[in-house]
């Protein structure tokens, strides 16, 4: 369950992955409902995001109690700083999607409409919407990073990077 020396445990590994689905599915419900006018995208939308919301606690509370296995030996000190940081937004962006997120819905009124399947409030009003916009392409932007990241150190530095993330033994 904790982290090994050099990789993290099976705990933390599930997290990240389940994660990793979950904040895809956010994000395709989410432009889907947006640009596609597709409402029944919400209805992922929602429940995907308050499962967010627990799973990305119980991360916090989890890397709050376990250790991080070190990053590979040789890394300069600037690429040190931008995985920290782009990993620690990768925690407080989700966070801040799902805190807009439920603040248009509760301000909107939405929720019965998106279950029932009756016309949806025009969100493009609400204060939220841009935030909550922003924020959807930002966490974007930080995948973009991590994942390009981790491919990098995969098949160019080729330090296994990616298997300290396996959920396998």
């Amino acid at each position: 369950m904790n982290a090994a020396t050099d990789r993290y445990g099976r705990l933390a590994a599930t997290f990240h992955w389940v994660a990793a689905a979950l904040i895809l599915l956010m994000l395709g419900s989410g432009f889907a409902a947006t640009w596609g006018g597709l409402p029944v995208a919400l209805q992922l939308h929602l429940p995907a995001g308050i499962a967010l919301l627990v799973l990305t606690v119980a991360r916090i509370v989890w890397a709050l109690r376990d250790r991080r296995p070190p990053l590979p030996a040789g890394t300069p000190p600037w690429q040190a700083m931008v995985a920290r940081t782009t990993h620690i937004l990768l925690y407080v962006v989700p966070l801040g999607l799902v805190v807009s997120g439920m603040g248009m819905v509760i301000i909107s009124d939405a929720a019965a409409a998106i279950f029932a399947g009756d016309r949806l409030p025009d969100f493009d009003a609400l204060l939220l919407r841009v935030p909550h916009g922003l924020g959807a392409r930002l966490l974007l932007a930080l995948l973009a990073l991590h994942i390009g990241a981790a491919l990098y150190h995969q098949w160019v530095l080729r330090d296994r990077l990616l298997a300290r993330m396996r959920l396998g033994a």
